[in-house]
């Protein structure tokens, strides 16, 4: 059994080949390109190191605590990781402490927060 080749016209062939050219200094541009940060408007996000959580209870009460402060979009608590994501709208002006404050409030220790 014999294949027979496909033929390609040229102009075709040019495109293609512009168009991985393209592709390819976009790819090995991106890691450079400078980041000027979240886009107006978009919402900001405190990753909280939450220190002695142990059951779903206690999560249930540092999402309960952290719900309270002003601004919060979302509350997601990863029990395994020992962690509290807090989404906050773009004009909350929410400090660390505000944070720690509210998660000693739910009777727990604070660590480091991570602001994304």
């Amino acid at each position: 059994m014999t294949f027979k080749p496909v033929h390609i016209n040229r102009p075709f062939r040019r495109w293609i080949g512009l168009a991985l050219v393209a592709t390819a200094l976009a790819y090995l541009a991106a890691p450079h390109m400078a980041w000027s940060g979240p886009a107006p408007g978009a919402s900001r996000q405190a990753v909280v190191a939450v220190n002695g959580m142990s059951c779903p209870f206690c999560a249930y009460g540092v999402k309960k605590h952290l719900s309270a402060l002003p601004g919060v979009k979302n509350v997601q608590v990863e029990l395994a990781k020992g962690e509290a994501i807090v989404e906050f709208s773009p004009e909350a002006k929410v400090t660390d402490e505000q944070i720690q404050k509210a998660v000693r409030a739910a009777g727990f220790t604070p660590g480091k927060i991570e602001w994304k």
